[in-house]
């Protein structure tokens, strides 16, 4: 995970937390991904995350948060999943994010989370507040660490590929054939 350049790293225990949330800010995010091997590919399924923004410790944190994915490095992206917090204090927000539209994956994916609008957690607008991302919660005291679920496999060849390179074979022996 890495933060942009317009938030600074605030230490909470076993969390990714970030303060300087501030609205309309192009440089406030969160960001993390991972690269598929050459020759293979990516099915995703889901993604477990929980965040929590901070409002009575660290100022007004986000009151609304868009998971964005992006294979270009984000020149173009694609809004995912909205995360909600309710107004009050300390607010929680996660939920089993479905990726099943991510299917074949080659390269590197990037994840963002980036304020969406200018309304803070606890009223008002977001100004210099902390997000913190968590380990994934489902109760009983049982803790997750956030996770991207699905599978690889081989990429697979594509038939067009195969006959033409059966015809390149074939030509060069037609080829060598007729210098005898």
């Amino acid at each position: 995970m890495t933060r942009g350049d317009g938030l600074t790293p605030s230490s909470y225990n076993n969390t990714f937390a970030s303060t300087g949330w501030n609205s309309f800010a192009t440089n406030d995010y969160v960001q993390f991904g991972f690269t598929v091997a050459q020759g293979y590919q990516a099915i995703l399924t889901g993604l477990w995350m929980e965040l929590w923004s901070a409002t009575p410790y660290y100022g007004t944190g986000p009151g609304t948060i868009g998971l964005y994915g992006s294979s270009d490095n984000f020149a173009t992206q694609t809004l995912l999943y909205t995360y909600n917090f309710p107004s009050g204090g300390y607010n929680e927000a996660s939920g089993a994010v479905d990726l099943s539209s991510l299917q074949n994956i080659t390269g590197t994916y990037l994840f963002r989370l980036v304020e969406i609008g200018t309304n803070g957690a606890g009223g008002g607008t977001t100004q210099g507040g902390a997000l913190e991302v968590d380990n994934y919660y489902v109760g009983s005291g049982t803790y997750y660490v956030n996770s991207v679920t699905g599978s690889v496999a081989p990429v697979p060849v594509p038939s067009a590929l195969w006959m033409l390179g059966s015809g390149l074979v074939g030509l060069a022996g037609m080829r060598r054939r007729g210098r005898k």
